[in-house]
């Protein structure tokens, strides 16, 4: 009601608007929650919010989920917003989708150099034997 050029924006796209592409995204939503916390959880000491900036040479997870990807926590958070999109399709939830791949593309070309510069030969050869995303 603010904004009431914009409502169009909330309004959902009918075509989209379908019960089992509800169901499936409820799918994706619990998928998603659990991969996330798991994959936390498997960082054990050395989760972080951010780049540590510090030198500080934690551990490098390679095991676990972190076998199969080497952004676990970005591909459930991803994989989020494609469920609310599933469950709500409109073009805000729509965009929510491209904005959150952008965010966690640059965070993770960043992450990747700065895990580059603490573990060297280590993460590169993680790197080559892992995919980034699946």
């Amino acid at each position: 009601s603010l904004f009431p050029k914009f409502y169009y924006l909330l309004v959902p796209i009918d075509y989209l608007n379908i019960n089992i592409l509800k169901m499936l995204g409820i799918g994706a939503l619990i998928i998603s929650s659990i991969l996330t916390r798991s994959s936390q959880i498997q960082l054990k000491e050395a989760w972080r919010i951010g780049i540590d900036s510090s030198e500080t040479k934690g551990t490098l997870i390679t095991e676990g989920i972190y076998k199969v990807s080497r952004n676990p926590i970005a591909l459930g958070m991803l994989l989020g917003t494609i469920g609310l999109f599933m469950v709500t399709p409109n073009m805000i939830t729509f965009s929510i989708i491209i904005l959150v791949h952008l965010i966690f593309s640059i965070r993770i070309i960043l992450e990747e150099e700065h895990l580059m510069k603490l573990h060297g030969n280590l993460y590169d050869k993680y790197r080559k034997q892992t995919r980034k995303w699946i």
